[in-house]
Protein backbone atom coordinates (compact mmCIF):
# COMPACT_ATOMS: atom_id res chain seq x y z
CA UNK A 1 0.00 0.00 0.00
CA UNK A 2 1.06 3.49 -1.01
CA UNK A 3 0.38 6.17 1.78
CA UNK A 4 0.36 9.70 0.56
CA UNK A 5 -0.30 12.99 2.70
CA UNK A 6 -2.93 14.39 0.88
CA UNK A 7 -4.93 17.42 0.88
CA UNK A 8 -8.55 18.31 1.33
CA UNK A 9 -10.49 21.89 1.02
CA UNK A 10 -13.82 22.39 2.96
CA UNK A 11 -16.03 25.13 2.67
CA UNK A 12 -17.71 27.35 5.20
CA UNK A 13 -21.04 25.30 5.65
CA UNK A 14 -21.34 23.93 9.68
CA UNK A 15 -21.67 20.36 8.39
CA UNK A 16 -21.21 19.02 4.84
CA UNK A 17 -19.82 15.95 3.35
CA UNK A 18 -16.60 15.00 1.17
CA UNK A 19 -15.18 12.56 -0.49
CA UNK A 20 -11.67 10.93 0.63
CA UNK A 21 -9.99 7.46 -0.51
CA UNK A 22 -11.06 4.65 2.09
CA UNK A 23 -9.18 4.35 5.19
CA UNK A 24 -8.26 8.03 4.74
CA UNK A 25 -6.46 9.27 8.34
CA UNK A 26 -7.36 12.86 9.03
CA UNK A 27 -4.31 13.91 10.90
CA UNK A 28 -4.37 17.90 10.78
CA UNK A 29 -6.83 20.73 10.04
CA UNK A 30 -5.85 24.73 9.80
CA UNK A 31 -6.16 27.85 7.41
CA UNK A 32 -4.78 28.03 4.02
CA UNK A 33 -5.06 31.29 2.29
CA UNK A 34 -8.12 31.87 4.26
CA UNK A 35 -9.94 28.10 3.50
CA UNK A 36 -10.03 25.56 5.76
CA UNK A 37 -8.10 22.70 4.44
CA UNK A 38 -7.77 19.26 6.25
CA UNK A 39 -4.32 16.64 5.54
CA UNK A 40 -4.96 13.09 5.50
CA UNK A 41 -2.80 10.17 5.37
CA UNK A 42 -4.30 7.82 2.41
CA UNK A 43 -4.03 5.41 -0.09
CA UNK A 44 -4.75 7.21 -2.93
CA UNK A 45 -5.48 4.57 -5.05
CA UNK A 46 -8.12 3.46 -2.81
CA UNK A 47 -12.42 3.54 -3.42
CA UNK A 48 -13.50 6.72 -2.87
CA UNK A 49 -15.86 7.25 0.00
CA UNK A 50 -18.07 9.84 2.02
CA UNK A 51 -17.22 11.68 5.31
CA UNK A 52 -19.48 14.22 7.77
CA UNK A 53 -17.38 17.25 8.28
CA UNK A 54 -18.64 19.99 10.98
CA UNK A 55 -17.55 23.53 11.58
CA UNK A 56 -18.59 24.77 14.82
CA UNK A 57 -17.54 28.80 15.46
CA UNK A 58 -17.09 30.47 18.67
CA UNK A 59 -16.71 33.54 17.17
CA UNK A 60 -18.44 35.78 14.16
CA UNK A 61 -19.76 32.85 10.90
CA UNK A 62 -19.70 29.16 11.29
CA UNK A 63 -22.40 27.27 12.55
CA UNK A 64 -22.51 28.28 16.38
CA UNK A 65 -25.56 26.40 17.52
CA UNK A 66 -24.67 22.81 15.82
CA UNK A 67 -24.39 19.95 17.46
CA UNK A 68 -22.13 17.47 16.37
CA UNK A 69 -23.41 13.39 16.46
CA UNK A 70 -22.07 10.90 18.62
CA UNK A 71 -19.04 9.77 17.77
CA UNK A 72 -17.79 12.29 16.52
CA UNK A 73 -14.04 13.17 16.45
CA UNK A 74 -12.29 16.13 17.18
CA UNK A 75 -9.36 16.98 14.47
CA UNK A 76 -8.28 20.60 15.38
CA UNK A 77 -9.31 24.20 16.32
CA UNK A 78 -8.37 27.02 13.41
CA UNK A 79 -8.17 30.70 14.56
CA UNK A 80 -8.89 33.01 11.19
CA UNK A 81 -8.47 36.64 9.82
CA UNK A 82 -6.64 37.23 12.91
CA UNK A 83 -9.10 36.15 15.86
CA UNK A 84 -12.42 36.88 13.91
CA UNK A 85 -13.31 33.33 13.53
CA UNK A 86 -12.06 30.50 15.43
CA UNK A 87 -13.62 27.29 14.01
CA UNK A 88 -13.57 23.87 15.64
CA UNK A 89 -13.19 20.94 13.02
CA UNK A 90 -14.73 17.88 13.72
CA UNK A 91 -15.56 14.76 11.37
CA UNK A 92 -17.76 12.02 11.66
CA UNK A 93 -16.30 8.08 11.15
CA UNK A 94 -16.26 6.86 8.01
CA UNK A 95 -19.38 6.21 6.00
CA UNK A 96 -20.52 2.98 4.08
CA UNK A 97 -22.08 5.45 1.69
CA UNK A 98 -20.36 5.59 -1.71
CA UNK A 99 -20.04 8.99 -3.38
CA UNK A 100 -22.69 9.69 -5.85
CA UNK A 101 -21.67 8.82 -9.36
CA UNK A 102 -20.37 11.57 -11.90
CA UNK A 103 -23.33 13.54 -13.43
CA UNK A 104 -22.73 14.65 -17.53
CA UNK A 105 -21.95 18.10 -16.27
CA UNK A 106 -18.88 17.31 -13.90
CA UNK A 107 -17.67 13.79 -16.22
CA UNK A 108 -14.24 15.07 -17.43
CA UNK A 109 -13.65 17.61 -14.55
CA UNK A 110 -10.78 17.46 -12.45
CA UNK A 111 -12.02 17.82 -9.03
CA UNK A 112 -11.81 21.62 -7.45
CA UNK A 113 -9.76 22.00 -3.92
CA UNK A 114 -13.25 24.11 -2.93
CA UNK A 115 -15.53 21.01 -3.54
CA UNK A 116 -15.77 19.68 0.31
CA UNK A 117 -15.71 15.91 0.10
CA UNK A 118 -13.58 13.21 3.14
CA UNK A 119 -13.01 9.84 5.22
CA UNK A 120 -10.85 8.25 7.76
CA UNK A 121 -9.97 4.54 8.74
CA UNK A 122 -12.49 2.09 9.80
CA UNK A 123 -11.45 -0.45 12.48
CA UNK A 124 -10.63 -4.03 11.21
CA UNK A 125 -12.57 -6.87 13.16
CA UNK A 126 -10.61 -10.13 13.09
Amino acid sequence: MDLKLKSFYVGPAAHQTIEMPMGAAICAADAVDNRICLWAIANPTAPQVVRDIYLIGTKKGVGRDLDVPVGTTYISTIVMRGGEAVIHVFVKPESVRAPAPPTRESSGATASPSVPRVTSPKPRTS
